[in-house]
């Protein structure tokens, strides 16, 4: 989908969403609120989340293992940090070279 179809998309959905609201309260801050929530619940509706893709190469094994770090990092538990870490880094390396293997048998085919 090109962005400007996109933004046809979302322009129509916000002008749709405002319509049905009617007159908005006198108060500043309910009507705030109201449109805040209208705009923000369009978007979520019509707008695609994008997703980073970062290191393709990590299996899953070697995510679980980021992820196991940071619960380490997050409760203080420094030596169980310190040894995951050592722990990601000969993974990672083993998954790039694993990686890289696979990208050259896929050219070499």
């Amino acid at each position: 989908m090109q962005n400007s179809d996109l933004a046809d998309i979302y322009d129509i959905a916000v002008e749709n969403a405002f319509s049905a609201l009617g007159d908005l309260t006198d108060d500043p801050e309910e009507a705030w609120s109201i449109r805040r929530d209208t705009i923000l619940t369009t978007v979520a509706a019509n707008i695609p989340v994008k997703t980073a893709v970062r290191r393709p190469w990590l299996t899953t094994e070697t995510m679980d293992i980021i992820e196991q770090k940071k619960e380490a990092r997050l409760k203080g538990n420094h030596d169980e940090w310190k040894r995951l870490k050592g722990v990601y880094k000969a993974r990672s390396k083993v998954d790039l070279k694993f990686f890289y293997g696979k990208l050259a048998r896929v050219v070499n085919d």
